[in-house]
């Protein structure tokens, strides 16, 4: 039987529960289970001496899991991020199962849009490297998180909280058309872009994409479109 893992400082159920539903829907014997993980040459390590099929990364670890690797696929070297690991006849090689996460989410931001990135981790950097110049990122430690309450147009939340908080300048939301929120839970900043009629895309529809390569990744198997939107 394989084994998938995810490593990550907080494990959730999200996804044991696509790969649970991936799995039985095509009959397949593997099992998929969330490790907390503090120190990732440690989990990485003892995954690699169970002979583990394969394993999830989340941040603050895809750029620190590239080194502990055998090989990388090119979509990691090009944005120094990995979030998927197979073993591949005792090989563990990595892959950057996000990007089409990244792609399928930003089919939905009109041309003339302007696009602002909030958070400059692997995953904001992501975005802005496939955006480019058409992007504009902001983050506390850039020093231009207060800018944040007059955007316009599109804004990518690649922070881990939702950003309408107390202690936030986006309190009031700026004059959006769209959010596109890569948080999975209920956060307050939902909340207020619904209630404000401002288009809301949630964390679900990257990370479904996401999980459809990363199945693919690991079984071979492409699942359908059908498939992937079915959540019963």
């Amino acid at each position: 039987m394989k084994q998938f893992y995810s490593l990550s400082q907080y494990p959730g159920k999200t996804g044991e529960t696509y790969y649970r539903k991936f799995f039985n829907l095509k009959n397949l014997p593997y099992t998929y289970n969330a490790l907390k993980c503090e120190n990732i040459v440690d989990s990485v390590t003892k995954l690699k001496n169970s002979n583990s099929s394969g394993f999830s990364v989340s941040m603050p670890y895809k750029s620190l899991v590239i080194p502990l690797l055998d090989e990388v696929d090119e979509l990691v070297t090009q944005f120094n991020s990995c979030n998927t690991v197979v073993n591949i006849d005792g090989k563990y090689i990595g892959y950057n199962a996000d990007y089409y996460g990244a792609i399928n989410v930003l089919k939905t931001v009109p041309d003339h849009h302007p696009i602002n990135i909030l958070g400059n981790g692997a995953m904001g950097n992501m975005f802005k490297k496939i955006l480019g110049s058409r992007a504009n990122m902001y983050s506390r430690s850039l020093g231009n998180w207060d800018q944040i309450q007059y955007l316009t147009g599109t804004v990518i939340n690649c922070t881990s909280l939702g950003t309408s908080t107390e202690d936030s300048p986006f309190v009031k939301l700026p004059k959006l058309s769209c959010v596109i929120d890569l948080a999975m839970a209920d956060n307050d900043l939902k909340k207020q872009t619904i209630s404000s009629d401002i288009k809301y895309i949630g964390g679900k529809e990257f990370y479904r994409h996401q999980f459809k390569k990363q199945f693919e990744i690991y079984t071979g198997i492409t699942l359908s479109q059908s498939e992937l939107e079915d959540d019963n």
